[in-house]
């Protein structure tokens, strides 16, 4: 079975988005009275189509398991 294309490279943190936004927001129409819940499903689905995180800047990612050190061998880093 082919993939569609816009679902193409879906995490599963990103399907979990969206289905919470749409619930979200088909019970905040239904219940006419939660406002914040119906704007809250459509924050989570628009997170989940535009692949953005609420952290900003990507500092949140996943460990790609790579170490960097920014730190030189000979460099003191004590607060004196």
């Amino acid at each position: 079975m082919k993939t569609i294309f816009f679902f193409r490279n879906w995490s599963t943190a990103r399907i979990v988005r969206l289905a919470l936004g749409l619930v979200l927001v088909i019970y905040g129409l239904i219940a006419k009275d939660s406002t914040v819940v119906t704007f809250l499903g459509g924050f989570l689905m628009f997170q989940a189509v535009a692949n953005l995180c609420c952290c900003g800047g990507g500092s949140c990612g996943v460990d790609t398991g790579r170490a960097e050190r920014n730190v030189s061998e000979g460099q003191d880093t004590e607060a004196k």
